[in-house]
């Protein structure tokens, strides 16, 4: 498997920068994890701060649970400015993930490249 292959899909299957990592871009791969880490868990933040919303408004309804109920609370609880932010991160993971996997592919048929020439006898 070439260079360019293993770390596109290294970023692309298991975590951006997971990529870079392997092909020894460790600073850029550091940087791409922590900027996906950090944007999925504000979501999953968000996410729980909703569902315990979602909860509490169930419970002060009387505490019958069904699927009115949490349709009802599911609607009070989602703010029109909260979904602008869950969408706003998910796009920027989006495009953090995507640019991770091209930027790996790169990195790799660069070394590849330079792999390549190196066994030719060709000097860069």
């Amino acid at each position: 498997m070439t260079n360019a292959v293993k770390g596109a899909l290294l970023s692309a299957l298991v975590l951006p920068g997971v990529g870079q990592i392997a092909l020894k871009r460790y600073q850029r791969g550091v940087v791409l994890m922590l900027a996906v880490l950090v944007g999925l868990a504000v979501m999953v933040v968000d996410a729980a701060r909703q569902a315990a919303r979602m909860f509490e408004s169930i419970q002060s309804g009387g505490g019958a649970i069904d699927r009115d109920a949490i349709a009802r609370a599911a609607a009070q609880a989602t703010a029109p400015s909260d979904s602008l932010v869950s969408i706003g991160l998910l796009v920027a993971v989006t495009i953090c993930w995507m640019y991770a996997v091209v930027d790996a592919y790169r990195i790799g048929k660069e070394q590849d490249l330079a792999q390549a020439g190196s066994r030719l006898g060709v000097r860069s």
